[in-house]
């Protein structure tokens, strides 16, 4: 017989979830009536503490959507092959992660620490600008 475990909701989160998104108006209103903190202010905040995985970072897309974000003051992380190839073509200003995406035994699992969100650029292609 087999033994099936469930891991338990964390509703702590998930009601902060629909307050920050002001699914409950009642405590979206208390919660911005206590917080000396405006909704930007808290935006900016959590892209500063927040991190985007960029995987295939030194690809053509990839690094264009690097510096964009950088250009955006987001926190960038990248899953890249080669580190010193990519320190090169990325400027010291991101974090790296060597790995490769297809060998699960490169991928630390501290790459994911504190990611907000991913990005993964891997096989694509720029084309040219027409015109």
């Amino acid at each position: 017989m087999v033994k099936q475990s469930r891991q338990s909701w964390d509703t702590g989160r998930f009601f902060q979830t629909l307050i920050y998104f002001e699914a409950i108006p009642f405590f979206s209103c208390l919660q911005r009536f206590f917080s000396q903190q405006t909704k930007s202010q808290l935006i900016e905040l959590n892209k500063s503490m927040d991190i985007i995985l960029v995987a295939g970072a030194t690809g053509g897309v990839g690094k264009r959507v690097v510096n964009n974000l950088l250009a955006k003051n987001h926190t960038v992380r990248a899953l890249v092959r080669n580190a010193e190839q990519a320190r090169q073509l990325l400027g010291e200003k991101i974090e790296l992660f060597e790995g490769d995406i297809t060998i699960a035994e490169t991928l630390n699992p501290k790459l994911m620490e504190n990611v907000t969100a991913v990005i993964c650029c891997i096989g694509t292609k720029v084309q040219p600008v027409e015109g």
